[in-house]
């Protein structure tokens, strides 16, 4: 004979009648809960731009970057400050040392850069730079990642009519989207893009088809569905709070599953977006996030705004 304990039955094998009702009442009352967007516009006054340029290329950068944020600075009210090699390369010293402790003397509500900052070579495809990487990861500071000086694509910056957030986890991530409404022009498009990866739910799906007390055909269904809900809770409650606020932004939603680097980039193409925020910063590690890090070295063709 075998004994089995209560410990060793699954849970909702060993469940009376009343406990699975007050688990399906508990599962119920856990769906209605949502987290509701909150408007909270960020102050942007103070604009940094970092440059490595000559004079006349880092002028000509500071003309476009203008242009771009003209949309949100129609009255000119922005404060710009340029810092080029000789305010931060002294001769010897650590040139990323120092530029760090320029930044913290001077505080920027954000910081213009583009990639390969100091780097001897412009065009490398597989990486950031070291500069970059650790204005992004040792300062709170948004950095806004422009196409390199000098190249075709800097010069097509217009503005921001067309701004896109992506995140694959876009449910209360409330200083998300308060960056992309505020960068957003005030007749704009903000499309607020969330992918879940199918890769990583088809593995969870098949893990509970192997669990037997679980049904698996509800899970395939269920589970994906419950995922794509949450996010398009929140895109409703952030298109309700700006039209509570007045704000005539058309918010887009768009929220499915795919492989997310492969969708975002071919979202990014199809919707023509002048500029592209997402987050960039991972608190159990000192790296960049990792598909922020894929995101930000494979768009180099319009400006990406990494918070």
């Amino acid at each position: 004979a075998l004994c089995l304990s209560d410990r060793t039955i699954p849970r909702e094998a060993s469940m009376s009648v009343g406990d699975r009702k007050l688990d399906i009442f508990a599962s119920m009352f856990r769906s209605a809960v949502h987290d509701p967007f909150e408007w909270a516009p960020p102050q942007l006054r103070r604009v940094t731009v970092v440059s490595d340029a000559g004079p006349e290329a880092t002028s000509q950068a500071v003309a476009h970057a203008k242009r771009l944020l003209s949309t949100i600075d129609s009255a000119g009210e922005l404060s710009w400050t340029v810092l080029d090699q000789t305010h931060w390369v002294d001769g010897p010293s650590a040139p990323i040392p120092t530029l760090l402790e320029q930044l913290a003397a001077s505080p920027a509500d954000l910081i213009v850069t583009w990639r390969h900052l100091l780097g001897s070579v412009r065009d490398l495809k597989w990486t950031l730079g070291s500069v970059v990487d650790t204005l992004t990861q040792a300062s709170d500071t948004p950095v806004l990642l422009l196409p390199n000086p000098g190249g075709e694509h800097i010069a097509a910056m217009i503005d921001t009519q067309k701004v896109m957030v992506v995140t694959n986890h876009l449910e209360g991530d409330h200083r998300l989207v308060n960056w992309g409404v505020h960068m957003t022009h005030k007749t704009g498009t903000l499309t607020l893009a969330h992918v879940e990866d199918d890769a990583t739910i088809d593995r969870v799906l098949n893990a509970i088809g192997k669990l037997p007390h679980l049904n698996s055909d509800v899970a395939r269904i269920a589970l994906p569905a419950k995922l794509l809900q949450g996010a398009t809770d929140y895109i409703n409650s952030v298109t309700s709070v700006l039209h509570d606020h007045q704000i005539q932004e058309t918010v887009v939603p768009l929220v499915k599953l795919g492989h997310a680097l492969t969708d975002y980039c071919a979202l990014i193409e199809e919707h023509n977006v002048d500029l592209l925020i997402f987050n960039s910063k991972d608190t159990s590690q000192n790296a960049m996030q990792g598909m922020a890090h894929a995101l930000a070295v494979e768009i180099r063709d319009r400006p990406l705004l990494l918070l």
